[in-house]
């Protein structure tokens, strides 16, 4: 199986948590100091958009191109894009848990306004 998918330029993983004053979560009851980064969010909302529906959920391992489309010409580090973009796909439910994911390439590709990356998920 091959998909391809485009969907926006992801927030780097240094900026993934937010720094916070001990709140409780409410899915686990625990105290935590961090949490996930508002434009984290709304990125994995601008994923699933993005992605749609109807495609089946992948549970066996996976070979993963990423084209990486930075909204600037700034340096930047391809290894900040990957977990974004994973934990993104796996609340897509593209698959079941990234993990999942065998081989990696990352390309970096000339910068287009606003950033995107067109993904691409084979079976192996």
């Amino acid at each position: 199986m091959n998909v391809t998918f485009e969907m926006p330029y992801p927030p780097s993983v240094n900026s993934i948590y937010k720094k916070i004053r001990g709140k409780v979560s409410k899915k686990t009851g625990k105290r935590s100091d961090h949490a996930l980064d508002d434009r984290v969010v709304k990125y994995r909302w601008d994923v699933i958009a993005a992605i749609g529906k109807g495609h089946a959920t992948i549970t066996t391992p996976v070979r993963v191109i990423i084209h990486a489309h930075a909204p600037d010409k700034r340096i930047r580090d391809l290894d900040n894009l990957v977990k974004c973009i994973f934990d993104s796909l796996t609340c897509a439910s593209v698959w079941k848990d990234d993990s999942l994911v065998d081989d990696l390439r990352i390309v970096r590709k000339e910068p287009v306004p606003n950033g995107k990356i067109i993904l691409t998920v084979e079976t192996i």
